[in-house]
């Protein structure tokens, strides 16, 4: 258990988001690599520094002056492992200091022949401040109504394990924390085109407060059938799926799970492998399609101030970061978040 005196915890505690600042958290930390070395040595196809092209694309666009650098957060601290032990056993945090399990993670076998320190600077330490983030954001969404943590969203990794490029469990990381200043009832909406074994494993056995619906491709990894009964709603759909069909089942799920369960915080994975082309997410929807998707998350939430934080997961495309940027930039328009009432949690 973290202790009183950890300066995350502190940091957490104390946290209130400063009146300029946007609840939009990044950092260059956030960017994952090893000098462009990763790219020889795996052909895996994850884009480790979408989260810096997300900005780029956020800096160069029609809202640049509302994403300068001095209105975007960074996390105020890191998560130590003493921290951390809220959502991982202590064997599986101990195991990622060998550089094998650690590559075995994030499918670059060949980072085994990687020190460890090396490892840690290259992946390790980005994904530590990434769920850092994630935590972070979640505390903003509480005070200011909607947030965007632009990295997170390691939704394959669980208490005890990681899987999928996934190492520390973010989702389930921020929730345990809110839970521990007074969240009641968080939901998880998933849209990310993997299923999100990782957090549906760790709340299992809390249903009656965490929600989780997932809307996923059934062909493709991790195909975990235990996890599946972590679901709330689960809703699978099949590989080349396009738009009219993706957003009518993700409308009406959306739908279905906020008729049958009242959230205090929603936190929204929002992959964007489900993006046509992507040789791992294997659908097909478009860039509109991803805005739409986006969007649809957003009014439910914010019709009913029902505060919701965003994470951005999956995605393996070039593309991925201008689409992001989008659709970050079509949500701040449309629902007038710039200068929207923020929604204040006492």
């Amino acid at each position: 258990m973290a202790t009183p005196s950890s300066a995350f915890i502190t940091a957490f505690r104390q946290f209130q988001l400063p009146a300029a600042m946007l609840p939009v958290f990044y950092s260059e930390a956030y960017n994952m690599g090893f000098g462009g070395i990763e790219k020889v040595l795996s052909p895996h196809p994850f884009d480790a520094t979408k989260y810096r092209g997300v900005f780029k694309h956020l800096r160069a666009g029609p809202l640049a002056s509302a994403f300068a650098p001095a209105r975007i957060m960074a996390p105020p601290a890191v998560a130590s492992d003493q921290d951390l032990l809220i959502a991982h056993s202590e064997e599986y945090l101990r195991s990622l200091k060998s550089s094998t399990t650690v590559a075995h993670i994030a499918e670059v076998i060949t980072l085994a022949v990687l020190p460890i320190f090396m490892v840690n600077y290259g992946i390790v330490t980005p994904q530590r401040t990434m769920t850092s983030g994630t935590a972070f954001a979640a505390k903003a969404a509480m005070q200011a109504g909607w947030a965007i943590n632009v990295g997170g969203g390691f939704h394959h990794a669980s208490c005890n394990e990681g899987g999928g490029f996934c190492i520390f469990a973010d989702i389930s990381f921020a929730i345990k924390l809110l839970m521990r200043e007074g969240l009641q009832r968080a939901m998880i909406v998933d849209l990310d085109a993997h299923q999100g074994n990782g957090h549906e494993n760790d709340f299992a056995q809390d249903k009656d407060r965490v929600y989780i619906l997932d809307v996923y491709n059934r062909d493709i990894y991790p195909g975990d059938r235990k996890a599946k009964s972590g679901m709330s709603l689960n809703v699978p759909v099949s590989s080349g799926i396009a738009d009219a069909e993706y957003l009518q089942t993700v409308n009406e799920s959306l739908d279905q799970a906020l008729a049958q369960f009242s959230p205090d915080l929603i936190v929204y994975n929002a992959g964007t492998d489900c993006l046509i082309h992507d040789s791992l997410g294997r659908m097909a929807v478009s860039e509109q399609g991803i805005l739409d998707r986006d969007e649809a998350v957003f009014r439910r939430a914010l019709s009913r101030n029902i505060p919701i934080v965003m994470v951005l997961s999956g995605g393996y495309q070039s593309s991925n970061s201008r689409v992001i940027a989008r659709s970050i930039e079509n949500m701040v328009e449309k629902f007038d978040l710039l200068s929207r009432p923020w929604l204040v949690k006492q």
